[in-house]
């Protein structure tokens, strides 16, 4: 809006429709709410700010973590020359690290992308119980190393549904990673059921459980749990972040010292004639 003055100023405008008299009036209510507007900007040139710097060092610590990577497994492949079994330990030690280090650098990269709207999408029809029947295929031999059972419960009329593939496997990888490092008896169990206008996921474990107080905790980003074991504290809010993305929902449930049941829902398109 204009002032008198020439000045300009942002406001908030609402109309409604009275009668006086008998007759039918627009009633008009303009507020000034210029403060307000400027006080949005600088919070989002901030958060854009933080966005930037953090994907600049992100990027820049990925060439020399990179050369640490190859330089140890260089060493611990006896390639140039032999080692004892004391270096040995300490090279692995250094290697389990780098690979933490790596994997915190790519979740914060992710987590950057998501915040700052610039993680790209491709959406496509999918078959949920086909990716879960995968990730199964693929994660069987640790779970059998820990002598855990790894069990599916699809639904048979579950529809296809529009999500980006490799993002919905980022997903349950990470909650089955997560069930099965918080498992060491029982086991893991992935269902799907098909809701009103909506597909729902279920991983649920026979683990530790997680406490009431910590429940709100869960999908903070840089917040580790006690059941969590060597995460870099960025998982589960990743998974939140992707999945609010897909316009669906994540939750979980929990009884401490019985086990966790993390769920997620994703919407079914409607098809109109």
């Amino acid at each position: 809006m204009k002032r008198k003055d020439g000045s300009v100023f942002y406001a908030d405008i609402s109309t409604s429709q009275i009668t006086l008299f008998g007759r039918k009036h627009l009633m008009g209510i303009f507020r000034d709410i210029t403060e307000r507007m400027q006080a949005e900007s600088a919070r989002m040139e901030t958060i854009k700010a933080k966005s930037d710097f953090t994907g600049m060092v992100s990027h820049e610590l990925r060439t020399p973590l990179a050369a640490i990577k190859e330089g140890v497994s260089v060493v611990l492949d006896k390639i140039v020359g032999s080692i004892n079994d004391e270096q040995k330990k300490y090279l692995e030690i250094t290697q389990k690290n780098v690979d933490r280090l790596h994997r915190l650098i790519n979740g914060i990269l992710d987590f950057q992308k998501l915040e700052s709207g610039k993680m790209e999408f491709k959406m496509a029809d999918n078959d949920m119980n086909e990716i879960v029947t995968d990730i199964q295929s693929t994660m069987m031999i640790l779970f059998r190393k820990k002598g855990l059972v790894f069990e599916l419960q699809l639904c048979d009329n579950l529809p296809q549904v529009k999500f980006d593939r490799d993002k919905i496997i980022q997903v349950l990888t990470n909650l089955t990673n997560n069930a099965l490092k918080c498992t060491d008896k029982g086991g893991i169990t992935i269902g799907t059921r098909r809701g009103d206008n909506f597909i729902q996921v279920m991983v649920k474990d026979t683990g530790i459980g997680i406490k009431k107080e910590n429940m709100q905790k869960l999908f903070k980003e840089f917040t580790q749990l006690q059941r969590k074991v060597g995460g870099t504290g960025l998982g589960l809010s990743i998974c939140r972040k992707l999945i609010e993305a897909h316009k669906g929902r994540i939750w979980a449930e929990s009884e401490f010292g019985r086990g966790t049941a993390f769920y997620f829902t994703l919407p079914i398109e409607e098809r109109r004639a």
